[in-house]
């Protein structure tokens, strides 16, 4: 049974694999190694998603998908994950997965 990727729910295409932290690394430190953390990913919305918080990833993503398939220079496969992805996501809460929901010091909406 094929990965599905948490970013997009598009399932993975041999040799798109990536793992997200999906609160990034640059926020959480040692945290985002925590198992509850990583999930997986196409590489395209890994980037894209870059070092975003899950709610602002949640909040921006048609955005920010649509912005790179317009003005990056990418390949035509990856294009073609993106123009499925805008067709529709699965809208999901991202406190529901986030880890920041167990250490609310690092949750940008307890700021």
């Amino acid at each position: 049974m094929a990965e599905v990727c948490f970013l997009s729910g598009i399932e993975i295409p041999k040799g798109k694999y990536s793992r997200e932290h999906y609160c990034p690394k640059s926020c959480l430190g040692n945290l985002a190694q925590h198992p509850y953390n990583i999930f997986p990913a196409i590489k395209i919305f890994n980037h894209i998603k870059g070092s975003l918080m899950p709610c602002e990833w949640e909040e921006q993503k048609y955005d920010l998908i649509y912005r790179a398939y317009k003005n990056w220079h990418i390949k035509p496969s990856d294009k073609k994950l993106l123009r499925q992805a805008l067709n529709g996501m699965p809208k999901i809460n991202p406190c529901e997965y986030c880890i920041c929901s167990l250490y609310n010091q690092h949750c940008v909406k307890e700021r």
